[in-house]
């Protein structure tokens, strides 16, 4: 069943249970020994997913669940036949372990498990009929996916409505999610790579930098990042998208205003060749009903009003 998981770039065992691992060991380490909060948020499974084509008529596993965000919503989300079939999980854990099964329609389909975003669940007894087909899902490309907690997926209850995953089903690619909340732009997230070429990277950074660091750290972090980031993946298309609107984003901050920080972004990354630029703040609608009450991460309906026009621009670069 290994070679049907996606969204990791390894998976280890750790006392009896698989744990899926989104980050490669020397971008792990950076975050070990740099932010705490940060390194147990690589734990998170935002994006990993069994991908498979089966005949059986059950599926399932036992998971244990470690806490990888402030949030405490869990779900597991499963597909059919790329037709949403169940979301298992609870609004608030409160047991760390316990097993999915699941009675499958008859015949052969495609099953899609997408793990939770703000919890890491490892995985054991992974399980189909005796005798069952298992057959390897076959995906379009690979795509790269750097950011903070919007990528990540807060706020997403379902993690099937982050915009990674949104992109993964509609795109038919293999996403890997390498979101954090709270992050910024620094070298240490990219690491020494992910051990293997992309065909497509995505950049989602620069709310948190805006919002909360000096702005000499700020525009030295972006020119290191993007000079480190053109080096580890020269070639490699790359679409950078500038922070999607905010609702406090009239203030103003070490950084300056919300389009000073915008407007850096942009300037740095089109120093490269291979970069497009994508208007964050275009991406979404400017209603606050699409965002969680602190208005800046958007909620399932934020995610699906910012998906679709994501892929119509993602569409045109890897023409």
């Amino acid at each position: 069943m290994e070679r049907t998981v996606k969204g990791a770039v390894r998976i280890t065992e750790e006392h009896g249970f698989w744990c899926f691992h989104r980050y490669s060991k020397s971008q792990e380490k950076y975050y070990e020994f740099s932010n705490w909060d940060f390194y147990r948020k690589c734990y998170a499974t935002a994006g990993v997913r069994f991908d498979f084509y089966t005949d059986s008529r059950v599926f399932g596993f036992d998971y244990e669940l470690h806490a990888a965000s402030s949030r405490h919503f869990c779900y597991f989300d499963v597909f059919v036949d790329g037709v949403l079939f169940d979301h298992i999980g609870i609004d608030k854990v409160a047991d760390t372990e316990a097993s999915l099964d699941l009675i499958l329609p008859a015949g052969k389909k495609r099953v899609t498990v997408w793990f939770p975003c703000l919890f890491g669940a490892m995985v054991k007894n992974v399980a189909v009929d005796d005798g069952s087909l298992v057959e390897e899902v076959r995906l379009n490309g690979k795509i790269l996916m750097i950011g903070d907690s919007i990528t990540h997926g807060y706020d997403a209850v379902y993690p099937s409505k982050a915009y990674p995953a949104i992109v993964a089903r509609e795109m038919e690619a293999d996403v890997l999610n390498q979101g954090i909340g709270g992050d910024v732009y620094h070298v240490g997230n990219l690491g020494d790579g992910v051990g293997f070429t992309p065909d497509l990277i995505t950049v989602l950074l620069g709310t948190n930098d805006w919002s909360g660091r000096k702005k000499d750290h700020f525009l030295t972090s972006l020119e290191e990042f993007y000079e480190k980031l053109d080096s580890l993946y020269p070639g490699v298309q790359k679409a950078v998208i500038t922070p999607l609107w905010r609702g406090d984003n009239r203030r103003i901050t070490s950084v300056g205003l919300f389009k000073d920080a915008v407007n850096a972004i942009t300037k740095e990354a089109l120093r490269y060749t291979d970069v497009r630029i994508i208007n964050g703040e275009k991406l979404i609608d400017h209603n606050e009903n699409l965002f969680s009450p602190d208005i800046l991460h958007p909620n399932d309906a934020g995610f699906e009003n910012l998906a679709p026009r994501l892929i119509s621009e993602l569409k045109k670069i890897m023409k």
